[in-house]
């Protein structure tokens, strides 16, 4: 198998980033069936915009918007935004943020009064990033909070990164 992938029991597994987009097309075929849709959903937008060689430095389950849920995929030189739409033909629309517009990266954890009995992500991650006209703001919920100091970490990385060349 890849190199960069250890299964570590039939649940769990560590994909040691960054992989290339082909490997996480073989990768996928490890996750269980039900997961494995979604990240099917969005490999299959990201094969139409990107190279099988361009690298992800992170492929992480969030809630992009209030509504919808996706991944968070961290390349080189962009954050990648997977809005998935529900219904018979489940979808995934691509939000891509260059990494040299990103003004600030930010993290909270959202506070909740019973604990977390649902079992959700409380990291939230802001993103900032400057348009034509002005600056979007993203707030991108549901990150699991044993990966979000690591996710921001490697966010601003490339951020600053990208901003030196």
């Amino acid at each position: 198998m890849i190199n960069n992938f250890t299964k570590l029991n039939a649940r769990f597994a560590l994909i040691e980033y960054p992989v290339t987009l082909a490997s996480m097309d073989e990768i996928k075929m490890e996750f269980p069936k039900s997961e494995r849709a979604f990240y099917e959903i969005t490999l299959k937008e990201l094969n139409k915009q990107f190279k099988p060689t361009d690298l992800l430095y992170s492929f992480e389950g969030v809630q992009p918007t209030m509504t919808k849920y996706g991944f968070m995929i961290l390349m080189s030189d962009e954050i990648v935004l997977s809005l998935h739409s529900a219904g018979l033909f489940p979808k995934a629309n691509l939000e891509r943020i260059p990494m040299k517009k990103v003004t600030e990266v930010d993290f909270d954890i959202s506070p909740t009064p019973f604990g977390n009995p649902a079992n959700f992500g409380l990291g939230i991650i802001h993103i900032t990033y400057s348009k034509t006209f002005g600056t979007k703001k993203f707030t991108i919920r549901n990150i699991a909070e044993h990966n979000l100091d690591n996710l921001v970490a490697r966010t601003r990385a490339l951020v600053e990164q990208s901003k030196k060349f």
